[in-house]
């Protein structure tokens, strides 16, 4: 049972897929279920992979299907990962430490953290579109999902 309820956790966490609100009621640690966040990774990899064969089959331009397929990840993520990376470089245009956590919490994104989600977002197309032209870009795709996820479980496995 605590394998289901781990990565019912994971998904509920990493996604913006809806889970049974039995998934929640009990008290947990997110971090003890980090077994799973590679699997996570894997199924939401695993949806981008499906979008970009998909449309490169049908023959679209490889700009499409690698746009389509980034856009599919954010959305089933809810731009977790985009919105604390904004966050992230919004404090780093601050000196002063207190301001700098002020504002890291604001909702609203900075300079610094615009031109932070343009640039991570154009490496991820430009990466993608090359490994689309090397034959393996839905599989980068996915592997991307899954490392972005499954780094970081040994480092809370064995800290």
């Amino acid at each position: 049972m605590r394998f289901i309820l781990d990565i019912g956790v994971a998904i509920g966490f990493f996604t913006r897929l809806p889970m049974p609100s039995f998934f929640f009621k009990r008290a947990f640690s997110l971090s003890e279920g980090c077994w799973c966040w590679p699997l996570v990774g894997a199924l939401i990899g695993g949806v981008v992979y499906g979008v970009m064969s998909l449309l490169l089959m049908l023959r679209l331009p490889v700009g499409i299907a690698v746009l389509a397929g980034l856009g599919v990840g954010i959305v089933l993520t809810g731009a977790l990962h985009e919105d604390g990376f904004a966050d992230f470089f919004d404090g780093l245009g601050v000196a002063d430490r207190a301001r700098a956590l002020e504002v890291m919490k604001d909702s609203q994104v900075g300079s610094f953290g615009a031109l932070a989600l343009f640039f991570s977002f154009a490496w991820r197309a430009v990466a993608l579109f090359e490994l689309v032209r090397l034959g393996v870009g839905p599989l980068g795709a996915l592997l991307m999902h899954v490392g972005a996820r499954g780094l970081m479980t040994p480092l809370l496995l064995f800290s």
